[in-house]
Order: structure tokens, then sequence, then C-alpha cells
């Protein structure tokens, strides 16, 4: 889990406390609606963690505290995709509140990179290698029949490190196809799966909600990266989403900085996958590995492209 800048909460854990026996608690580094995140030690195997604690007022809630503990079970059966956070660990504090015991990253989130107010967009073989990373993620986690159902930039951590490595994050209200719909599954009648921008269609409608809208999910996102914040359709408020993921085309990649910069192009097998991605169709939309592959190609002809003009220039 990702290590940030520490954030005061009610609920806070308190510092030095030692969760079985074995993890201790250093500092709080983040909170949401489900948890509270932890910076901690593991004194047996001597090593950084990140420890997330189930909210207090969640302790009677079954749904809830199934979704977290389903949590932990599909990720730890991802842990040789290394793209995804690992789990070590879940167990319970002494008052009774769940916790997920993980790695701890260090770096930033993906909306922490997109700077909309930005000259310049990432370069694309940044994008191209971000996303193909998320893709092969996804696709591990496609192939056990298992979907994220909330793929956004704030659930994917980008390592501080020299290399290009991402990890996605928080499978909290991911659902496994293998396991028992009784068990993982639990819902709320009327919940909205998901966060509004990143929907797809068939999640708008309230239907099954599988691997196709975690493509469709993908393509906002990767829309999103290429165009430095930009955003597909022209929508702000919920009920707009809910009507543009229904109904709206999405507008073309922008080829120029709104201050008039022109950016880099993408190729056109670029903008066709983009537009497979992005189909309304959860049936036009290709597979996780179809789209890592593509992206590969694409990055390989900017690169053959990119010769070719040097070479010309002499």
């Amino acid at each position: 889990m990702a290590a940030a800048q520490s954030a005061a909460t009610p609920d806070a854990l308190a510092l030095g406390a030692a969760l079985g026996g074995r993890y201790i608690v250093d500092k709080c580094i983040g909170h949401g609606g489900m948890g509270v995140v932890y910076a901690a030690r593991d004194r047996v195997l001597e090593r950084p963690v990140a420890i997330k604690v189930l909210r207090p007022e969640f302790r009677r809630d079954d749904a809830l505290v199934t979704r977290f503990l389903n949590e932990a079970r599909i990720v730890a059966s991802l842990f040789t995709n290394p793209n995804i956070v690992s789990i070590y660990d879940l167990g319970r504090t002494d008052a009774g509140d769940s916790y997920l015991v993980m790695e701890l990253l260090r770096g930033k989130s993906l909306r922490e990179g997109i700077d909309p107010g930005s000259h310049m967009r990432p370069s694309r073989t940044w994008v191209l290698e971000v996303v193909a990373q998320i893709a092969g993620a996804l696709a591990d986690a496609h192939k056990l029949g298992v979907a994220h159902r909330d793929l956004k930039p704030e659930n994917v951590f980008v390592l501080d490190t020299h290399m290009r490595i991402v990890k996605v994050l928080d499978f909290g209200l991911a659902v496994s196809a293998s396991a028992p719909l009784a068990d993982l599954y639990k819902t709320r009648p009327g919940d909205l799966i998901g966060t509004p921008m990143y929907m797809s269609p068939e999640s708008i409608r309230g239907e099954s909600v599988g691997a196709p809208a975690d493509l469709y999910a993908l393509g906002i996102l990767l829309y999103e990266l290429a165009s430095n914040g930009q955003v597909p359709y022209d929508a702000r408020t919920l009920g707009q989403w809910m009507r543009a993921h229904e109904l709206d085309a999405p507008r073309p990649l922008p080829e120029t900085h709104p201050s008039g910069q022109p950016y880099a192009p993408y190729p056109q097998r670029f903008h066709d996958l983009l537009a497979k991605l992005l189909s309304k169709d959860p049936g036009q939309r290709p597979g996780a590995w179809q789209v890592y592959c593509e992206l590969r190609m694409v990055a390989e002809e900017i690169d053959a492209a990119y010769h070719v003009d040097v070479a010309r220039r002499g």
C-alpha cells in the first residue's frame, strides 16, 4: 500500500501498537470511506508493511466485513503478478476490527501524475508502458475469473524507482467468478459499482459487471493519460456521467493543448484500440491480454517511426 503524508483520523491506532503480536504501528498514512491505512514494521521478518484497518463503525456490518476480507483472498490469489499489490496477512485487532497486511509502496498514485494545467502531457512511451502493465495485471486477474470493478488512477500506484513499475491497488470491490456469490458479492440493492467517471454502460444499467467493465474503465484511464487529464465526455455530475456512458460518443483524443501547443500524435492503431475500449457494447471490447499486446505494438510503431525520422534528418 502507498506511503503518503501522515493523516490524522479520530479512530487512529496508537503509535507503537502491536497487531497480532507482530506488526508495530508507525504512523497513519491515509484513510478512506471504509478503512484507515498505517505504515508499520513486521518485527518477525524485519520489513516495512502497510496495514489497512476496517473502520470501527463497520465492525458489525457483515456485508462490508465480507467485502473487506474478500479483497485479501482475491489479491492473495494473484500474488505472482508483479503489478498487483501483495497481501501478506490478515487478522483482527483486539477491538475486533478486521485488517489486511500488505506491501508498503513508495511513490505516488497515477492520479498525482496527471496535471491538466501542464502544457506537456506525459510522453507516449510512458503512457503506453504504464497502461500495458495495468492491462497485464487485469489479464492475470481475469484469467482467474476476478474483475476489479473500480479501476481508476487513484487505484494505480507508480513506484518510486528508476524503472517504470506500477501496482494495481484496492480490490475491495472485486468479485471472483469461482467463489460463491453469497460469500463474495454482497452489494446492497441500488449500489453503484465503481466510480462514476470510469463506470461502464452496463454497470450504469445495474447489469452484471465483469471483465469488460474493467476494460471500459481502462479506456477512460488511457484517454485521460494520453490527454493529460482531459476526459472523453462533457460530464461533471453523476447524472451527466451516467448519460454520457450510456448515450454519448467519446470525443476524439485532442491533438493540441488548450493553449494551442500541438501534441506528438499517436498512430492510428492506438486510436482504433481506444475506440474499442470505449465501445458501449461490452462484446466489442478487447480482452486485457489483447490490449497489452496492442499497446506493445503501438510502442514499437512509435519507436520505429522515431528512428526513421532520426535517420532522415541525418
